[in-house]
C-alpha cells in the first residue's frame, strides 16, 4: 500500500512527478461525502466534478487516502490518438468473438 499526497489530473508527460495513474476501482470512506460537497460548492457553472479534487480536499484535512500499486499491468493511452486506436485494434484483435472478421478485414484493407 502507498499513502498519497496529492492526485494530479491529467497532467501531461512534461508535468508527471511519478511513474504512476490513477485507475478506476476505488474503496472510498464516508469522509468523500462531505469532501464531494466541498468541491461541488466551489465548482465554478459547466466544470466537471472530478473525484480527483474530493480526494485531494481530504488529504489537505489529514485524512489519510491509500493507493495499491497493480503489477504487470498493461497501461493504455487513451488520451492519445494514436495509442487510442492501437488499443482499439489490440482488444479487437483479442475478442473471441471479432477477432477473425477483423483480423481478415486488417489483411484485405488496401490503403
Amino acid at each position: 500500500m502507498i499513502q498519497v499526497k496529492k492526485l494530479i489530473e491529467k497532467p501531461g508527460p512534461i508535468n508527471t512527478p511519478s511513474n504512476l495513474a490513477t485507475v478506476s476501482g476505488f474503496i472510498f470512506t464516508p469522509e468523500i461525502f462531505d469532501a464531494i460537497e466541498e468541491v461541488q460548492k466551489d465548482l465554478p457553472d459547466g466544470k466537471e466534478l472530478i473525484y480527483i479534487d474530493a480526494l485531494n480536499v481530504m488529504m489537505k484535512k489529514n485524512i489519510p487516502v491509500y493507493a495499491s500499486e497493480i503489477k504487470n499491468g498493461v497501461y493504455y493511452d487513451t488520451g492519445n490518438k494514436l495509442e487510442y486506436l492501437k488499443t482499439v485494434i489490440q482488444f479487437a484483435l483479442k475478442h473471441k468473438e471479432l477477432n477473425g472478421e477483423f483480423r481478415d478485414y486488417l489483411k484485405n484493407l488496401k490503403v
